[in-house]
C-alpha cells in the first residue's frame, strides 16, 4: 500500500487531513483537474468541457471497473467507470466532467468553476473505500489544479494545463 495523506485542494495549495486513503492495491491518483476549461481541450464532441485526469503511479495496468468518480463525497457512486476501463502503468486517463453522454468517458456531473470536491471510490464488492479525494476552491478560466510533480501531495494551480500529460 502506498503512504500518503489525504489533501484538501485550496487556490493557494494542499492542507493535510489526518484521514488517509485506503488504496489498496490501486496505485491511481487525481492528478490534475479543470472545472473551467474555456480553450484548453475540446472533447470528442467539440465541447471544452470540465475535466478530470487520473494518474496510474504504479508499476502495473490498473483496471478501474467497477471503480467510481463523484463530486460529492457523500455520493460516491455518482458515476461508475465503464467495464474495462484501464490506465497502463504510469499513464494517464481523462474524465470528462461535462454530465454528457458523448461517449464512455463522460461523466454524469459537471464541476463548478466555484470549487467543489472530487472524489475517486473503489468498487462496492471491495467496500467501496475512498481511493483519493480532495476539494479545491474557485478555478479562473484555463487553470488547473495539478499535483507537482505527478502523483506528489502538494497541489499547484498550474496556468499551462497538461491533460492526458505529466505535469511540469
Amino acid at each position: 500500500m502506498r503512504a500518503g495523506v489525504l489533501c484538501v485542494l485550496l487556490c493557494t495549495g494542499c492542507v493535510p487531513v489526518v484521514e488517509e486513503p485506503d488504496r489498496g492495491a490501486l496505485d491511481v491518483v487525481i492528478n490534475e483537474i479543470q472545472a473551467d476549461n474555456v480553450t484548453t481541450l475540446a472533447d470528442e464532441a467539440g465541447g471544452f468541457d470540465d475535466w478530470i485526469e487520473l494518474h496510474n503511479t504504479g508499476p502495473m495496468e490498473a483496471d478501474l471497473t467497477g471503480h467510481s468518480l463523484t463530486d460529492d463525497l457523500g455520493a460516491p457512486r455518482k458515476w461508475a467507470f465503464p467495464d474495462d476501463t484501464t490506465i497502463p502503468a504510469g499513464g494517464y486517463l481523462l474524465v470528462w466532467a461535462d454530465g454528457e453522454d458523448d461517449g464512455p468517458l463522460h461523466a454524469s456531473f459537471k464541476l463548478s468553476s466555484g470549487g467543489e470536491e472530487v472524489g475517486l471510490f473503489g468498487p462496492l464488492d471491495g467496500g467501496g473505500v475512498r481511493i483519493d479525494a480532495g476539494e479545491f476552491g474557485p478555478q479562473d478560466p484555463d487553470l488547473s489544479i495539478a499535483r507537482m510533480p505527478d502523483g506528489a501531495l502538494d497541489w499547484e494551480t498550474d496556468a499551462s494545463p497538461t491533460p492526458g500529460a505529466a505535469n511540469e
